[in-house]
């Protein structure tokens, strides 16, 4: 099956959200899935910086007028369908909270303490996710107040563990963004804002 199948096209839409189409059912369990969405989210704003980074309009112009010397609909229109991509992407994300700026962990006698100080600007923040993993352990999100600057986590096993924190907004704080339509009429949808941060990530944290 390829991305380019029906079937893929209707479960990975650019960043429908949990409700918007009951058909796409398996994306909308992802992003239903607190550690799912996050990720999602974050694997959209990888996309989007690279996309940014190749000035992929300027290429374009360059790759047309070696293959082609008629005209330039064609090219015009493929580089504002991925300009309207960046721009929908940046309009959804631009109200998701700020990433904390520091983050510490620290082990003994089977607890495992985790500390971090809040983003300067924490508007909207209800609360913190700490999440970690290892070889034998899948992503686990551990969620705490938005006056907590720190956690225990008990008994984790031995092994060598990544840990990241991320702020969160709570459903009901979470603001809507209206994003454009690929066709040309409409007015677009509205989408409700990333539910946390980009993570702050600490990796090799060796559990004795």
């Amino acid at each position: 099956m390829t991305f380019d199948s029906p079937c893929v096209r209707g479960e990975f839409e650019w960043a429908s959200q949990p409700g918007v189409s009951r058909d796409a059912f398996l994306q909308n369990n992802c992003l239903t899935d607190p550690i799912g969405g996050s990720m999602y989210t974050d694997a959209l704003r990888t996309v989007t910086s690279t996309v940014k980074g190749m000035h992929f309009n300027h290429r374009a112009d360059a790759i047309y007028r070696v293959v082609c010397q008629e005209g330039s609909a064609g090219v015009e229109e493929i580089k504002e369908f991925v300009a309207r991509r960046i721009r929908n992407f940046e309009a959804w994300a631009a109200n998701a909270p700020a990433v904390p700026r520091y983050m510490s962990v620290f082990s003994s006698r089977g607890t495992t303490w985790v500390g971090w100080r809040p983003p300067r600007v924490t508007t909207g923040i209800t609360g913190y996710a700490v999440e970690y993993r290892s070889n034998s352990i899948p992503w686990t999100r551990v969620t705490v107040a938005s006056t907590a600057t720190s956690t225990t986590i008990m008994d984790l096993a031995c092994g060598t563990y990544e840990f990241r924190i991320r702020s969160i907004i709570a459903e009901e704080s979470r603001v809507a963004s209206r994003i454009e339509r690929t066709h040309e009429n409409g007015d677009g949808y509205w989408f409700l804002s990333p539910q946390t941060s980009l993570p702050l990530t600490k990796s090799s944290v060796r559990i004795r």
